[in-house]
Parts: structure tokens; sequence; C-alpha cells
């Protein structure tokens, strides 16, 4: 058999080897259901298409064995094909999307930087949400929201420029992260105005649109707007279910 042969036959059996690695690994992905983080993922999976074993855990009784895939008890957990353990919902958001042939990124290189970048920006935001849930005072709440406003305005003017892209538009990782703030602000909105449509008009059809997207309401299993308010009354700090409780 010629050389030409051999390379042909060997680049054949590795496109065949490879399309038989994609088609039998599997993903078990390890969630609390409530969890931000974990619905960015859900989302990812949803708007991907790909199959996946999903394990809720119940964050109050995880099970012992637990503790070897996620060292630090955090959720979400992706595992592989029974064989390696990814953490963090923006690195196994990026190794689905890898999977998925890419398709939540824009296809250009430098487009894809710009989004990359802001989609850590929104992440960060996540973090004033848990400190807006905390909150024990009307002093710190107030507080809070003003941060989480500054922020909004930041996306609005990327949008309002041209460098991110308006709604609605093919879902992206940004769209991901952003899903469960826009759920929760939705719930809490007539209570704690945070996206003013006359002010943030970019954000508030941006809010409008991806809320009913399939691949976000199916991120989480129940009544979402039930579920959040009952988390709110039982694990926030207080300062919330009482503006809620007031109006």
């Amino acid at each position: 058999m010629s050389e030409g042969m051999n390379e042909q036959s060997a680049k054949m059996f590795q496109s065949i080897h490879q399309q038989q690695e994609t088609v039998t690994m599997a993903l078990d992905l390890y969630v609390f259901n409530m969890c931000p983080h974990c619905q960015r993922v859900r989302v990812a999976l949803n708007a991907l298409g790909l199959p996946c074993q999903l394990h809720p855990l119940d964050p109050a009784n995880k099970p012992p064995a637990f503790s070897s895939l996620s060292p630090l008890g955090t959720v979400p957990v992706l595992r592989v094909d029974d064989q390696a353990t990814l953490l963090d919902s923006l690195a196994i958001n990026e190794y689905l999307n890898e999977r998925g042939d890419g398709v939540l990124l824009p296809a250009d290189m430098l487009a894809r930087g710009v989004l990359r970048g802001w989609t850590g920006f929104a992440s960060d935001i996540q973090g004033d949400m848990a400190k807006l849930l905390a909150a024990e005072t009307e002093q710190a709440l107030t507080s809070v929201v003003a941060a989480m406003a500054k922020k909004l305005r930041v996306l609005e003017g990327l949008i309002d420029q041209g460098i991110l892209p308006a709604a609605p538009h093919p879902l992206t990782l940004l769209d991901a992260v952003m899903a469960p703030l826009f759920l929760r602000w939705r719930v809490i909105q007539d209570h704690l105005p945070i996206i003013d449509p006359g002010t943030m008009p970019h954000l508030h059809a941006w809010q409008s649109w991806l809320v009913t997207e399939p691949a976000v309401v199916q991120s989480v299993d129940g009544d979402f707007p039930a579920l959040f308010l009952r988390f709110i009354d039982q694990r926030s700090g207080g300062a919330l279910a009482a503006r809620l409780d007031e109006e």
C-alpha cells in the first residue's frame, strides 16, 4: 500500500474515532436548582442541545461522595465521561460551547474576545445580586442597587454603541450569564426598580426577550418566581423581604 494511502487511511480512522468519541462521551451535571451559576450552565446546555444527565442536589444534604467531585463543595460540577471534572460555570460553558461547535460565541476572533471580556464583567454583577439578597438594612439595600445600576448602565452604553448586540439576537455565553440575573430582577422589579425602560431601553428589551427564551425558561425546575420569593423570605438578609412586604 502506498504512503499516500496509509496517510489517507490514518486520517479517516482518526475522523471516525473523533466522531465516535463525541457521540459516546457522557456528560453529568451536578446542580442546586436555584443556584444562578448552575442556571448559566443549564442555559448553555439547552441552547446547544447537548445531552446531559442532570443530578439535582440538596445544598443542606449533599452526598458524602460529592466531595470527591467538588473538593470545595461548590456547584456546578460537570463530569465528562466519568474521567474528568470541570468546575466554575464560565469554564464549563466555554467547554460546552466548544463541544457545540462554538455557536454561543461570534465567529470573528476579535468579536469573541470582546464578548468574553464583557461576560466576565456581567458575571461580577452576580456578586452584587448576592449582596442584594444578603442586605440586612434598607441603607445597605439602596447602596447595592446603586452599584448594580451603575454597572448596568455600562452594558446599556455598550449596546447603544453596537459593541454588544441588541436583543433579540442568537444566544451567546453572555446571555447565559445574564439570564439568571434577569429572571431574578423580573420577580422583584415592581418592588425594587433596577432596570428602568426609560433610561435603559436596551437592557429592558434584553430582559423581556431573554426570560422568555426556552433555553432560559427550562434552566430551573419548578415555578421560578414562587421559588425565588420563598428564597428571599427564608434565606435573605431581611431588607429585601421587608421591602417586598411593604408594597
